[in-house]
């Protein structure tokens, strides 16, 4: 005899959903506006939207996912065109938790267990990081409560960005959607740093570099000129995101086979990156890129196309180093990049390393989670790391989290590398060789500019990293499920 179970379909799921949550939105903001005043009717315009916002994210969490991932790309230049001071980092964190529970809820609907597609060294490290987190926060050297939950409230949002990537990658035709959203948001950003060098900043954006004088000396350039950061928060964050992202488009354009108009598109935007990342001023993701090219040549050195692509990228690479122009700032300060023995801002950050070695050394767990650096000062006035610069993302970590964290994190490096690097050479597939090519060279990219500024975890860079690695894990299981679906056959 048969057993009846009674399900939940999806569609009621979602109707439910809707009959909840819209007479509940509908309470709080009457209530809302009784009791608020005199408050900017802007105000609850913006309120009114993310509450439908969510409610969508909640029923359809992809639709969630992606608002999450472009919502870093953007709210940072909406921020400095308002000129306020809104929570941007809580509404970012807020898409991802939303997005979350919509996907709980879709995979309770369809009887799929809450730990499906995360049986891998990739999740397990990223949880085993989270829960080093979680100890950090009995460190006796510790510092500001309040700012060690925000940057823990940041890690989660990461995790939870990586989980719903496992979830929402079902099948190629997703990943490739998730790459082809990505490339469109860097070609956007690409395109307006070149804007503003060619036009000139925006008003908006030039009266808040004005505004503070610690990001405007951060942001002037040697010609009485400003670095541009885009629609991202700051120059750096936008110079590593376009040099992560160049990689991929370079590698799509010679190695992918799709229709001519894809492959304008991407060359289009390969050089629209190119230029706005040299515009940004970082001279990380120089470096960053032209390591991410060198390893792409070197584990394609096999093809024929990697030897006509060698030759053009040595001979622009000659060209910016040895070419005798010295009017151009841009390319000046690219050439500045591989002139290490004169780069005065490296030889510090080698004295402050040196300086605060002995630290490193009684100090196996760190300092505590947010005790470094200029910004958080005054929220760890007598700490004795307080306002200390690390610059390095590795030197933040092994001063927050000691030597014991370090490890943790390089050894997770390593493995997220080998990952990628094996199921290149592994796979048989030649649409997933060029995706697993184009993220281990993106991958190689950051977990080195890492040395020299701190390029995981802040968003919406911490968002690509983890979505790739998301990506790798499941082409891996499509493969797998395939070569077995061979087998049974035979």
């Amino acid at each position: 005899m048969k057993s009846i179970t009674h399900t939940v379909s999806p569609s009621k799921m979602k109707t439910y959903l809707l009959l909840v949550l819209l007479p509940l939105l509908a309470v709080g903001f009457s209530c809302m506006m009784v009791k608020a005043g005199n408050v900017p009717p802007l105000f609850f315009i913006v309120a009114i939207i993310g509450a439908a916002v969510a409610i969508f994210s909640v029923i359809y969490p992809e639709f969630g996912f992606y608002v999450a991932l472009m919502v870093p790309y953007f709210i940072f230049d909406a921020i400095r065109f308002f000129n306020t001071d809104l929570p941007v980092g809580s509404a970012i964190d807020a898409m991802v938790w939303i997005t979350f529970i919509g996907v709980v809820l879709k995979m309770r609907a369809n009887r799929v267990p809450f730990w499906t597609n995360c049986n891998n060294i990739v999740f397990f490290l990223y949880l085993f990081i989270q829960g080093y987190y979680f100890i950090e926060y009995f460190n006796p050297n510790g510092g500001s409560i309040a700012l060690y939950f925000a940057i823990l409230k940041r890690n989660v949002s990461i995790l939870l960005f990586l989980y719903c990537a496992l979830q929402l990658f079902t099948d190629l035709k997703a990943i490739q959607r998730f790459l082809t959203v990505w490339l469109f948001l860097s070609f956007l950003a690409g395109a307006y740093a070149c804007y503003e060098e060619w036009m000139g900043l925006p008003k908006f954006e030039l009266n808040y570099i004005l505004a503070d004088p610690l990001r405007e000396a951060l942001s002037s350039l040697d010609n009485g000129d400003y670095r541009k950061s885009s629609f991202l928060s700051g120059c750096t964050d936008f110079g590593l995101s376009m040099a992560g992202t160049i990689v991929i488009a370079l590698t799509f354009f010679l190695g992918l086979k799709t229709s001519r108009n894809r492959k304008l598109f991407l060359l289009i935007s390969a050089i629209l990156m190119s230029m706005g990342m040299a515009y940004s001023g970082t001279r990380t993701a120089t470096f960053m890129l032209t390591l991410e090219i060198f390893l792409y040549i070197f584990m394609t050195i096999t093809e024929r196309r990697t030897f006509v692509f060698a030759a053009f990228f040595g001979v622009l690479f000659l060209f910016i180093l040895f070419a005798p122009i010295y009017g151009n700032g841009t390319i000046n300060r690219l050439k500045s990049t591989f002139q290490l023995s004169s780069d005065e801002s490296l030889q510090v950050r080698d004295v402050n390393r040196h300086y605060i070695q002995p630290y490193i050394y009684t100090h196996p767990i760190g300092g505590g989670i947010g005790t470094t650096g200029v910004v958080n000062y005054v929220h760890n006035i007598g700490h004795p790391l307080a306002g200390f610069p690390t610059d390095s993302g590795l030197l933040n970590i092994v001063l927050e989290q000691g030597w014991i964290g370090l490890l943790i994190v390089c050894f997770s490096y390593f493995i997220f590398l080998k990952l990628c690097v094996q199921s290149y050479y592994r796979s048989d597939n030649p649409r997933f060789k060029v995706i697993y090519l184009a993220i281990s060279c993106c991958i190689f990219g950051f977990v080195f500019a890492q040395y020299a500024q701190i390029a995981i975890g802040q968003v919406p860079n911490g968002f690509l990293f983890a979505g790739l690695m998301a990506i790798v894990i499941r082409l891996n299981s499509i493969e797998q499920s395939a070569h077995s679906a061979i087998k049974q056959k035979i």
